[in-house]
Formats: C-alpha cells, sequence, structure tokens
C-alpha cells in the first residue's frame, strides 16, 4: 500500500509544480462532489425533471455516501498531505482519504446515468 501511495504524491507534487493552473479547474470540479451540491442539483432534478429519476438518485448517492464512509473506516487510509506537507490542498479533510469519496460518488452517477439513459454514447462517457 505504501508503494501505492508513494506513487500518487509523486503525480500529485508533478502535477502541482507542473500545472499550477489546474488547481483552481480541480477545486472548482471537487465542489461538485460534496454533499451541499447533490442537495441543490437532486431536488431540481426530481421537480424540474423526472421524479423517478430524482428519487433514484437520493437511494444511490445515500447508499454510496454511507458505504463510502464504512469504507473509509475499514481502510483508514491517509490523504496525501497527511503523509507530506509539500502536497498542496484546497480544502482540509479530517476523515480518511481511501476510498475516494468524490470519485466513488461521480463512479455512482455516470453509471446510473448511462443506465438511465440507455444511450451508447453516455456508456462512453461514463
Amino acid at each position: 500500500m505504501n508503494e501505492i501511495l508513494d506513487v500518487g504524491l509523486e503525480i500529485t507534487r508533478w502535477l502541482q509544480q507542473n500545472y499550477p493552473w489546474l488547481r483552481g479547474f480541480m477545486a472548482f470540479m471537487s465542489q461538485m462532489g460534496r454533499f451541499e451540491f447533490y442537495l441543490v442539483l437532486v431536488p431540481i432534478i426530481y421537480w424540474a425533471i423526472d421524479k423517478q429519476l430524482g428519487r433514484s438518485l437520493t437511494y444511490i448517492l445515500t447508499f454510496s455516501d454511507v458505504t463510502n464512509n464504512l469504507l473509509k473506516h475499514a481502510f483508514r487510509g491517509p490523504r496525501p498531505y497527511w503523509l507530506d506537507q509539500s502536497v498542496g490542498l484546497s480544502s482540509e479533510s479530517t476523515s480518511y482519504g481511501i476510498p475516494s469519496g468524490h470519485s466513488q460518488t461521480a463512479f455512482i452517477i455516470y453509471l446510473y446515468l448511462a443506465i438511465w439513459l440507455r444511450r451508447r454514447w453516455v456508456w462512453a462517457l461514463a
């Protein structure tokens, strides 16, 4: 596990040093994985697009969040800036870093939307 974390730290340092302009973009994208974002998005989907889709996303996101928290406490994986202070951070979190809640949420949402929309191009994007 340490080798994987070391490689991840090296990649993060390299990206931060060579592409500093990505930091703002990544911080913006990270906001789209926050609970507050979905607290606004899901009701809009429910009221304006499709009630069943909104309800399903609520169940899926709740299940994903509970599962992610259980896995975080099982793996107890550190966040990159816990291991190396030179790795910058856009927001400080006190929870464990592995598995990534943002990655898990994105995967779940894109997979569900691909299933719901039943379009090949959505599967390719997901």
